[in-house]
């Protein structure tokens, strides 16, 4: 468990250079000495500060002109054959077997208190082990962790995790950085680490919020510069697939759980992975986006742990979490039982399913007004009423996913 060091680049502070022009044109003022030092003072403190002040711009200037989409290079387009183009297929490379592939890079958006930070451990334990993920083949590799949010958090995390599976944290082919940085400001410091220690698989940046640079942490153009950022670390020596945990927008719910930035971020992102609470189950799914085939949710459970060596200053135990992969019989037992609205919702949803494709929003509503009219002369907006309500709880509870086309439902027909 060897920590990545980065160095972090020395900043131009003009406030100080400022002060010391100031210093000098007082020191002149009072006349206490030669002239001639007066002015080598003034001329040698005037022109650190010029350079200051122009170290500072540049520095801005090129932050900003990373948000900006590179220019046309005015390259004419070019045609290739049929024969061409398909000679050139890339044949998906998994890092994670039909969910995340090497090179790529995705976010893990949840809310707080949702699992991000325990799945993504078990991700990067799964990863040096080279173990399944629920069935689903993981590509065993080095793995680097940025845990500049709360490096404290993952350690008891990764301690309880590594305790619970009988492992040695210590003799494990995991690397983190507990630094907050620029990425682009130190990635190449980063790159020949990387290469000193053999290359990646697995890159987690643990969260994109620790790693942001902008002042505007909701701010289109500039989230979709840090997207950019975070997509360079795909470059790093073993072609790595990167996850990086997110934010979600501020009171999110559980079918709009879409990274801070909107659609600039997410379009620099190959996929945008979720974590969705669902009765005592965490769900890992995916929303937005996702660049290859769709895939079953995965469900797992967060439970609370302990290890001899988390405890306190005196000694006594300090519990932690990690996640747990539930078999879909045990995520199934975790969840409310149906009431009769809903029930009837989900069933309509199924019917209306039966050849595969989504359901529309319009086409759901009308089949449950069916459903829900029990003759007694309710109004379409009452029975709309109970709709919403059926359709806002099967999906907090992961019985229906919402996709761009529509909803599916998740749990078989009843």
């Amino acid at each position: 468990m060897a920590p990545l060091k980065s160095k972090a680049p020395k900043r131009v502070e003009v406030s100080d250079l400022v002060l010391e022009f100031q210093n000098a044109i007082i020191d002149l003022d009072l006349g206490n000495g030669d002239a001639r030092d007066y002015a080598e003072a003034i001329t040698a403190a005037a022109t650190r500060m010029e350079a200051g002040i122009q170290a500072h711009v540049d520095k801005r200037v090129a932050y900003r002109l990373r948000f900006t989409e590179p220019a046309n290079d005015n390259t004419p387009p070019k045609l290739v054959s049929s024969a061409d183009f398909v000679r050139g297929f890339q044949p998906p490379d998994y890092a994670i077997e039909g969910i995340a592939q090497k090179g790529f890079v995705y976010s893990l958006t949840a809310s707080t208190g949702t699992g991000k930070t325990a799945v993504a451990l078990l991700l990067a334990l799964l990863t040096e082990q080279g173990r399944e993920l629920a069935g689903r083949e993981v590509s065993q590799g080095r793995v680097v962790y940025f845990a500049g949010e709360n490096p404290d958090d993952v350690a008891m995390r990764w301690i309880g995790i590594c305790h619970e599976r009988g492992l040695d944290p210590t003799k494990l082919d995991v690397h983190f950085i507990t630094e907050r940085f620029s990425i682009p400001e130190a990635i190449e410091a980063i790159r020949t680490q990387v290469e000193a220690i053999g290359g990646a698989g697995l890159v987690v940046v643990d969260t994109s919020a620790a790693y942001f640079q902008g002042d505007d942490e909701n701010g289109n153009t500039a989230l979709g510069g840090h997207a950019r950022d975070l997509r360079a670390l795909t470059t790093l020596p073993g072609r790595p697939c990167v996850i990086v945990p997110c934010h979600p927008t501020k009171n999110a719910a559980n079918d709009n759980l879409l990274p801070r930035g909107g659609g600039a971020f997410i379009a620099e992102m190959d996929g945008n992975l979720t974590l969705s609470k669902t009765g005592e189950a965490v769900r890992l799914h995916w929303q937005g986006k996702h660049r290859g085939p769709d895939f079953k949710p995965i469900s797992f459970r967060l439970q609370t742990v302990s290890a001899p060596q988390l405890v306190d200053s005196k000694g006594r135990p300090v519990p932690t979490v990690m996640a747990v992969p539930m078999s879909d019989g045990e995520s199934a037992a975790t969840q409310r039982p149906l009431d009769g609205p809903n029930r009837k919702a989900l069933a309509a949803l199924h019917e209306l399913y039966a050849d595969g494709e989504p359901v529309t929003m319009a086409s759901w509503r009308a089949k449950c007004r069916e459903v829900f009219d029990d003759g007694t002369g309710k109004s379409r907006g009452t029975l709309d009423q109970k709709f919403n309500r059926a359709k806002t709880a099967l999906l907090e509870q992961g019985r229906v996913e919402k996709v761009d086309e529509g909803f599916v439902p998740i749990e078989p027909a009843l």
